[in-house]
């Protein structure tokens, strides 16, 4: 008995074994990757030859280990929606998988990590060296081709290995790669005792690829701070700084270094070079001087045998696998090697796993088997240190020949084992390497470099002559001053020609008016009054500078006399933030004008009015702060006092700072008659002092008391946002307004303001300021002092930045609303022309014609065309309207174009009842056209038994098919409503399978029936030999269905055995 159980277990055990011979275990991998990039290099057509390559040869060969690989592919370009997408409908059909490969991008490699961390789910790529791990996290990432907290200890060990222990940093600020970079290079340098002397960063614009920063101030600057610059930029700003530090200087004597990283070898030593794309001679010989003091850092990748031979087997496998046709890479990339390696080490810890008898499903398993593990892979030595990352081997690159332009290694640096290689000398531009800290320092002011000798002799003298120069200027300044002052009076440079201001056509004949411009032009014509009487401003361009021209219609001309030029001299002088600048004059009658800085926010009156822009009380501060200011600053001056203070008067620059305008000049304005308030009405006058009012003849000037009245008046605009001596101004004429306000009324007429619209203290000072005695106004010195006090208790300290800051805050959110929803509606329309245009169009020809491009007429080898017609269709036509003819042929042909849309066809065009679709162009899509157009032809039969004439209910709708496979040539004919058009003897066959088809069957050719055929999924029935013309005896077939063969585990994810 116990011999006969000896001789089953045995025969068992060899049943088992002979099983596990036949057919060996398959361990499930899933990869996750772009399937055809259009942003990089790093998709399945490039990656995945290498994966198979690991699959096939190593895994099995080295360890044993058999994978079932499962596709997981998503379109185009990285999407962390796709990425996650893939990965949860693979584990929804897929039971057990034992890893993720992929993805390539880090931003896709962030979310799918995370939900393979939950799931316990190793991932192991050859890339997401931009993708952060959070310290002290828990992970099944691998990564096996570099991170870049390593990469910034290599650049520090290429340091070290010269003794350079203080360099600067320039650096790409607001980019994920290098601002990581740079984060992990300073933190490690202060744990090696290094120091980062200075940094620097500059900002590029994405769209444009345009530098938004001056790099040759940051040269500048960095050259002050530091002999050792790392680069963390692109070629192209290196090349450019580069350049710029060649003029400084920094290239040329050998006292500075300059360290680039580049991630590939063979690109850093054939691309990042000063002759590429370099024509002219004499920028080339400058480029090259400059390159000499340029190290390049790139990761060490091996050019051995085995190397070239991997990277000759990707090519093929790329082009006859993964159909790619694109321009390969000479070698193939580090990072391709690396997802070699990561599939490599994957099956040694699935091998160890199984070998220990534990489960390879269980991720931690494989984690802990690749962590702390090494393997030889095709990229050199792959060491993965504790947290799953590979500690990588780097490489450093120098012009070891200049004239040549070339970079060469000539140093490596081993990570693991921290070792060095010398494979070359260095050439560099001095005489050996430059030290990191000159020996007087940066700016030379060394203690040690500075000479303590006195020399009080030659100091004695050297004072001595200052003081006897110093004496005479003085007395040469007081002897010349009056000639000077005279000079002074009589320069012109003030003077502008009406010819040296450009204005536009339109401005040319009409005015450009303001606000209150309008209204008094208004009040005049109502008064009878002239209108050349009245003043308007308009804008010009005067020496590329845009300025605002004043003109004055009641001079008749100017004389040029002291007390005007006097009064020229002090406009000229008077300069202060929050006045406006005085540009010049011009005197050529007739066109006599003053012309000041242009201010495009128009004034506070329209600033004011405008109900988009909320006024906070901080801003209204402002506003006042500034008034205050250009008063105090005015009324401190030879000029005393402003005479037209009011809120038209107040312009608003770019910044939202306030300045005055429309004062001085006295004498030059002298023929500025005055008008009385009755005659002429004007609003101007509501601004105006009650004692100036009462005069007959007032100055223009005005007084400074005077003015006081004026700003109360404009505080009450600032504090109500409503017109002058509101709510009077709303049912009473300005006439009657300045009327009451001459009375003197018993209490004086003036605006009301609620208290409650403002705080005490600002209605207190404004009520002081339209004091009727002028004696009770305070200064404008004063109101400066109570405003501070104002500003403080309300809103604390505000200096002159919080002010702007706060500005400009408030004028950026109401330009961003507006610009959102210009730019809403700008890309809606945009969506509606190009969906329009890629109806009349195919999509890649539209894209095409949208560049500017020529679309040129195009041969396809093989297609397949697609003519039906309804039987029928002339006798339907002449028992029906025209309108039930186009009704009935609309409701088709939008079936038709709804059935279509679920097939790679395009419809080419619909002439009466003809319907002629094409699949295999503008897209190639090999052999699968014939397919396509035979399910279509299907489908639109089924559509057609079911579909109903609305004007003829009862009748049944017949359609003749035909199809025909065949060489074609498509192209756009014409400019004026272009259409995409097929030319070719296929066309025409494929019309007359048509027109020799019967109702309500689908006629194929042989040519159609052939390619068919390959997919052994169709019903074909031979119809027998029909005379076609033109083209002789031919033997025809119907398609009379489709039966389903394959099965999808899922859209996009299918099996395929390795």
């Amino acid at each position: 008995m116990a011999q006969f159980q000896r001789v089953a277990h045995a025969c068992l055990l060899l049943a088992v074994l002979s099983l596990a011979v036949a057919s060996p275990v398959e361990y499930t991998v899933a990869v996750i990757m772009v399937s055809e990039s259009e942003e990089n290099r790093f998709d399945i057509q490039r990656i995945g030859p290498a994966i198979d390559i690991a699959a096939e040869e190593k895994c099995r060969t080295d360890y044993a280990t058999h994978l079932k690989i499962i596709e997981a592919y998503y379109p185009k370009r990285c999407s962390e929606r796709y990425a996650i997408g893939r990965a949860t409908d693979l584990l929804a059909a897929v039971t057990r998988v034992a890893a993720f490969v992929g993805p390539s991008c880090s931003s896709d490699l962030n979310i799918v990590e995370r939900y393979a961390n939950y799931r316990q789910i190793p991932v192991v790529t050859g890339l997401g060296d931009s993708f952060e791990r959070k310290p002290n996290q828990s992970s099944t990432l691998i990564r096996t081709s570099y991170v870049l907290r390593d990469k910034a200890r290599a650049i520090l060990a290429f340091l070290g290995h010269f003794q350079w222990t203080h360099f600067g940093i320039v650096y790409r600020d607001r980019n994920i790669y290098y601002e990581t970079l740079y984060n992990e290079l300073a933190d490690l340098a202060e744990g090696v005792n290094m120091t980062v002397t200075c940094k620097r960063h500059f900002l590029r614009d994405d769209k444009t690829k345009m530098v938004l920063s001056d790099l040759r101030t940051i040269m500048a600057d960095i050259k002050k701070c530091a002999r050792i610059v790392v680069l963390l930029s692109g070629e192209k700003e290196v090349r450019t700084m580069l350049e710029h530090a060649q003029d400084l200087g920094m290239t040329s004597s050998g006292e500075y270094a300059f360290l680039y990283s580049e991630l590939f070898q063979s690109e850093a030593a054939g691309n990042i070079s000063w002759s590429t794309g370099v024509d002219d001679p004499r920028r080339r010989e400058r480029l090259r001087k400059a390159f000499e003091s340029l190290l390049i850092i790139s990761l060490n990748q091996p050019l051995s045998e085995e190397y070239i031979r991997f990277s000759n087997e990707v090519k093929r496998r790329s082009r006859k696998k993964y159909s790619f046709t694109g321009d390969m890479e000479q070698v193939v990339n580090y990072f391709t090697a690396s997802f070699h390696d990561a599939v490599v080490m994957l099956c040694k810890a699935i091998n160890e796993t199984v070998t220990v008898g534990l489960d390879p499903y269980a991720g931690v398993n494989l984690v802990n088997r690749m962590r702390n593990a090494n393997i030889s892979g095709v990229s050199g030595r792959v060491v993965i240190d504790n947290n799953g990352d590979r500690i990588a081997d780097y490489a450093l690159l120098d012009q070891v020949d200049p004239q040549t332009g070339h970079f060469d290694v000539v140093l490596k640096y081993f990570g693991a084992n921290q070792s060095y290689q010398l494979v070359n000398e260095i050439h560099w531009p001095g005489k050996g390497p430059p030290v990191d800290v000159p020996f007087c320092g940066f700016d030379g002011k060394d203690p040690k470099c500075l000479k303590t000798d006195d020399f009080p002799f030659i100091e004695t003298i050297v004072i001595s002559v200052l003081v006897f120069i110093v004496v005479i200027l003085i007395c040469a300044f007081l002897v010349y001053r009056k000639m000077q002052l005279e000079s002074a009076i009589a320069n012109m440079s003030w003077r502008i020609k009406w010819e040296e201001i450009t204005f536009t056509r339109n401005q040319r004949s009409s005015w450009m008016m303001s606000r209150l411009s309008i209204t008094s032009a208004s009040a005049f014509l109502e008064a009878g009054s002239k209108a050349n009487e009245q003043q308007f401003s308009l804008t010009g361009a005067f020496k590329g500078t845009i300025v605002s021209v004043k003109r004055l219609h009641h001079q008749k001309r100017i004389e040029l006399t002291r007390n005007v030029l006097i009064e020229l001299k002090q406009m000229r002088e008077t300069q202060h933030e929050n006045i406006a600048r005085f540009v010049g004059a011009c005197i050529d009658v007739p066109n006599i004008a003053i012309l000041t800085e242009y201010c495009p926010k128009g004034s506070l009156q329209d600033v004011l009015h405008n109900d988009s822009l909320r006024l906070e009380w901080l801003f209204r501060y402002s506003l006042i702060n500034d008034i205050v200011k250009g008063m105090t600053y005015l009324h401190g001056t030879e000029i005393g006092s402003h005479g037209r203070l009011r809120s038209s008067n107040c312009v608003v620059d770019s910044h939202f700072v306030l300045k005055l305008t429309d004062f001085g000049l006295p004498t030059f304005r002298k023929d500025e008659t005055y008008v009385p308030y009755v005659i002429e009405g004007s609003q101007k006058y509501l601004w105006k002092a009650p004692e100036l009012l009462r005069l007959k003849h007032c100055s223009p000037t005005g007084t400074q008391k005077g003015d006081v009245y004026s700003f109360g008046i404009i505080l009450q605009e600032i504090i109500l946002r409503e017109d002058a001596f509101y709510p009077h101004c709303e049912h009473l004429e300005t006439s009657d307004i300045v009327a009451r306000v001459i009375t003197a009324e018993d209490p004086p007429f003036r605006p009301v303001v609620d208290r409650d619209a403002c705080i005490s203290e600002l209605h207190q000072l404004m009520t002081r300021c339209w004091a009727e005695d002028p004696d009770e106004r305070p200064t404008f010195n004063h109101i400066k002092v109570m405003m501070r006090v104002i500003n403080r208790g309300y809103h604390g300290e505000v200096n002159i930045m919080d002010n702007i800051m706060a500005r400009m805050e408030q004028y950026a959110n109401e330009l961003e609303v507006l610009v959102e929803q210009r730019t809403a509606a700008f890309l809606e329309e945009k969506r509606k022309s190009e969906e329009l245009l890629y109806q009349v169009l195919p999509r890649s020809v539209a894209e095409q014609l949208k560049r500017g491009n020529a679309v040129i007429p195009e041969l396809y080898d093989s297609v397949t065309i697609y003519f039906s017609d309804i039987v029928g269709f002339t006798s339907m036509c002449s028992s029906s309207t025209p309108i039930q003819v186009v009704d009935f042929l609309n409701d088709l042909y939008t079936c038709f174009d709804a059935v279509i849309s679920d097939f790679d066809v395009y419809k080419v065009e619909t002439i009466g009842d003809a319907y002629m679709v094409v699949s295999g162009l503008p897209d190639r899509n090999g052999h699968n056209h014939a397919r396509e157009v035979a399910r279509m032809a299907l489908s639109l039969l089924r559509a057609v038994r079911n579909f109903r004439i609305r004007h003829r209910p009862d009748d049944t709708l017949k359609l003749r098919i035909g199809m025909h496979t065949g060489p074609c040539c498509a192209g756009v004919v014409g400019q004026k409503m272009p259409r995409y058009c097929l030319f070719g003897d296929t066309v025409n066959t494929a019309s007359r399978m048509e027109s020799n088809g019967e109702p309500l069957r689908i006629h194929v050719s042989p040519d159609t029936k052939a390619v068919l055929e390959r997919f052994g999924t169709f019903h074909l029935q031979p119809r027998g030999g029909i005379d076609i013309k033109g083209k002789g005896l031919m033997h025809t077939f119907w398609l009379l269905g489709e039966h389903s063969k394959d099965v999808l585990l899922h859209d996009g994810v299918k099996k395929v055995m390795i």
